[in-house]
């Protein structure tokens, strides 16, 4: 299982997934902090947490549970979402090798879209803040309160497609989930793991990927 420098040569658009392999937004407590916010927006609308999303770390999780409670909920925990993810955006710092990762592809007229399950504000705070907006043709979030369409669902993916007038098949996708390779798989596109540990790396593989790294600066590049 390998890409080679050909490989990714040969695609014209890279389709970068945003919490991991561009920032880990939410290192440490901030995870807690944000399903703890999510869940506390689900409670001032009368709702009895499920036990599903009870002691959840991850945010999105109770995101998509909300839908269950009625259109009402999920606007709540969704901009509950929003501001924890903005909040956290403004102090996050880069992934190792992944700012570098995106000056190397503008370099060599490889485009970039960011498609992320994370909303879209908070990743224009992260891009400009550390002045990258030159590297990205644009960053494609989840759509507001529709947690439905959240990766493994094609809907950022296909969006980003159109954006970049491309078929699945000149793309690649890097992404650190087994959501990442699943939707890749989907749409035809490459797929690139980025196992932020190394024992997440057969996951990936398992769900599709096409190889697997275990840094953003390993990925496989022409100039390089």
């Amino acid at each position: 299982m390998t890409t080679t420098a050909a490989d990714l040569a040969a695609v014209a658009g890279v389709l970068l997934d945003f919490d991991g392999p561009v920032t880990p937004l939410m290192p440490g407590s901030e995870g807690k902090q944000a399903a703890d916010d999510a869940r506390t927006a689900m409670r001032r609308e009368g709702v009895e947490i499920p036990h599903s999303v009870a002691s959840s770390t991850d945010h999105l999780a109770v995101l998509r549970a909300a839908p269950e409670f009625g259109p009402a909920v999920v606007r709540a925990v969704e901009d509950a979402c929003v501001a924890a993810e903005i909040r956290c955006a403004r102090t996050a710092v880069p992934t190792a090798g992944a700012h570098d990762f995106l000056r190397q592809t503008f370099h060599d007229d490889q485009r970039v879209v960011i498609v992320s399950n994370n909303a879209a504000e908070a990743i224009g705070v992260y891009l400009d803040r550390w002045e990258l907006n030159a590297f990205v043709v644009a960053a494609i979030g989840r759509p507001r309160y529709r947690p439905d369409l959240m990766k493994p669902h094609r809907f950022v993916v296909d969006a980003a497609l159109e954006v970049l007038d491309l078929d699945a098949t000149d793309t690649v996708l890097v992404g650190d989930t087994v959501t990442d390779m699943q939707v890749a798989r989907s749409v035809g596109a490459r797929a690139i793991g980025y196992a932020k540990r190394p024992e997440r790396s057969e996951a990936l593989a398992e769900a599709g990927a096409d190889a697997v790294v275990l840094a953003m600066s390993e990925l496989p590049h022409p100039a390089r």
